[in-house]
C-alpha cells in the first residue's frame, strides 16, 4: 500500500490507474470490482498483466498475474505494530499530510519473491512518488526511495523482504525476549517463533532466524520435530507453537493472553532439544547463538547467491564511491566476497566464497587482506595480502561507525551534501 503524498489534489481514479498501468505495463485484461458497504474503499479494480520474459524468473513461473488495486483514506500507523526503518523527516511529514492510500495486492505462488517483486512494480506504476509504502502482511513501513530502487530494478529484493522479525519484551516480567515473524504464511509457510531470549543474544537470534526463514521460503519449512541445518555446525528443530507453549509455560509468548488471532495461526517454535522421548526438555538455541557469535557459515542457495552476484554488481559502482570518500575515516572498512571456482566441477555454481577486506580499489580489482580461510582452494592464504579480480564478486558491504550498508541496504546511506 502506497501512501498518496499530495493531500490538496483530487485522490487517483480508477481510470488514472488503469492508464498508469497501461503506459508501463501489459495489460491484457481488466475490470472493476464491487466495494463492500462497510469497506473505506473508494474503488477497486482487477487487473491482470502479462510479463516479459526475464532470465532471472523461474521458466516453469507463471508469465500472466492477477493483481487487486484499489484507493482507500489512509491508515494510522499509530494504530498498528508497524516496523520501519531509515525515515527521512521529509517523509515522514508526507506521510502525516496525506490523505489517501493505493493498495495493491496479489496472491503470491511457488516463487514468492518473483511475485512480490512484480507488486511492487505496479504498485510504483500507479504511484510512483509515494513517500513510504507499508507492507501489511509483514508489518512493514518501507521508505519511498527503497520502493522506487527496488521497483525500478530488473533484479528482485532479498528475500527478507517478505517478511519482518519482531522482538518483545514484558515490561512487568523478566527481561527476556519473544520474537516471532510476520509475512511467512502468506509465502506458503509457517511464521517462526523463538521463546525465552537473553537480549545479549538477540542479534545472533534475528540472523539465524533470518536465515531459517529465507531457507523455508526456498525449499519449504520441512517437518515438525526433525533437526535440521541452517548452518555448519548448527543443529535446531522447530515444534508447533501449542506444543512449545506448554515447554515453556509461563514464558513471554507461550502464555494464552500473549497472543491474538493472529498468532494463533500456524507457527513453529525453534528451539534445542535435550534428552529424547516423553522426558525430553526444550531450551532456547542458545548453543546455536554461541557459534554465531564466532565465525559462523550460513548455507545460501544457489539460486540466492545468483541474486547477491548480479545485485553485488549492479550496486558496485556505490561501493566504491563510498571508497573513495571515506577510505581513510576511522571507523569505516570495506570488503568484497569473492567465489573462487572449485575444481573438478561440473557446475559454474560451485564455488568457494571467501571475504578479503579492501586496502585499495581499481575499476577492475581490489589489493586486499583475506579474512577467512580456504577450504577448497589451496593456494589462497588467510591473511595474505593481494590484487584479486572483481570478476570474481558475489557480495560486498561497508562497515560504518553506525552500522553495516550491504548491495540491498545501501539505499539507506546518508550521502554527503554536495
Amino acid at each position: 500500500m502506497a501512501f498518496v503524498s499530495n493531500p490538496r489534489s483530487d485522490p487517483p481514479s480508477v481510470s488514472d490507474a488503469i492508464n498508469e498501468l497501461h503506459r508501463h505495463h501489459n495489460i491484457s485484461e481488466w475490470a472493476i470490482a464491487p466495494v463492500e458497504r462497510e469497506s473505506s474503499d473508494r474503488w477497486r479494480a482487477s487487473v491482470l498483466i502479462e510479463w516479459d520474459h526475464d532470465e532471472n524468473v523461474r521458466s516453469s513461473h507463471p508469465p500472466t498475474t492477477e493483481f487487486m488495486i484499489w484507493l482507500q483514506r489512509k491508515i494510522h500507523l499509530d494504530d498498528w505494530h508497524f516496523e520501519g526503518r531509515g525515515m527521512t523527516a521529509a517523509e515522514q511529514d508526507r506521510i502525516d499530510d496525506s490523505v489517501w492510500a493505493l493498495g495493491v495486492g496479489t496472491t503470491l505462488g511457488d516463487d514468492p519473491l518473483t511475485d512480490y517483486h512484480r507488486l511492487l512494480k505496479v504498485l510504483y506504476a500507479v504511484a510512483p512518488d509515494a513517500p513510504a509504502v507499508l507492507d501489511i502482511s509483514s508489518c512493514s513501513l518501507h521508505p519511498g526511495r527503497w520502493f522506487r530502487e527496488a521497483a525500478q530494478s530488473d533484479i528482485a529484493p532479498h528475500p527478507r523482504t517478505l517478511f519482518s522479525i519482531h522482538s518483545v519484551n514484558d515490561p512487568e516480567g523478566p527481561d527476556h525476549l519473544w520474537l516471532h515473524t510476520h509475512g511467512l504464511l502468506r509465502c506458503g509457510v509457517i511464521e517462526f517463533e523463538m521463546f525465552d531470549i537473553p537480549p545479549s543474544y538477540i542479534s545472533e537470534a534475528v540472523e539465524m532466524m533470518e536465515h531459517v526463514c529465507i531457507g523455508a521460503i526456498e525449499h519449504g519449512a520441512g517437518k515438525a520435530r526433525t533437526k535440521f541445518s541452517p548452518g555448519e555446525n548448527i543443529e535446531i528443530e522447530w515444534v508447533p507453537w501449542p506444543e512449545a507453549a506448554r515447554k515453556f509455560s509461563g514464558k513471554l509468548g507461550a502464555r494464552d493472553k500473549d497472543r491474538d488471532d493472529y498468532h494463533r495461526l500456524p507457527s513453529g517454535v525453534i528451539i534445542h532439544r535435550r534428552g529424547i522421548g516423553p522426558f525430553a526438555s526444550m531450551t532456547p538455541p542458545l548453543e546455536a547463538f554461541d557459534i554465531i557469535r564466532g565465525a559462523p557459515i550460513f548455507y545460501i542457495s544457489n539460486l540466492e547467491t545468483r541474486r547477491m552476484r548480479q545485485l553485488a554488481i549492479q550496486r558496485l559502482p556505490l561501493l566504491r564511491k563510498a571508497f573513495d570518500l571515506y577510505r581513510d575515516h576511522p571507523g569505516y572498512a570495506f570488503f568484497v566476497k569473492l567465489g573462487f571456482p572449485i575444481e573438478p566441477s561440473d557446475s559454474d555454481d560451485s564455488r568457494e566464497h571467501l571475504w578479503f577486506q579492501i586496502e585499495n580499489m581499481t575499476e577492475g580489482q581490489i589489493f586486499g587482506k583475506l579474512l577467512n580461510a580456504p577450504i577448497r582452494v589451496p593456494e589462497l592464504k588467510v591473511g595474505e595480502m593481494d590484487w584479486r579480480d572483481l570478476n570474481l564478486l558475489t557480495d560486498w558491504h561497508l562497515q560504518t561507525p553506525g552500522r553495516r550498508y550491504d548491495p540491498d541496504s545501501i539505499t539507506f546511506f546518508t550521502w554527503p551534501q554536495p
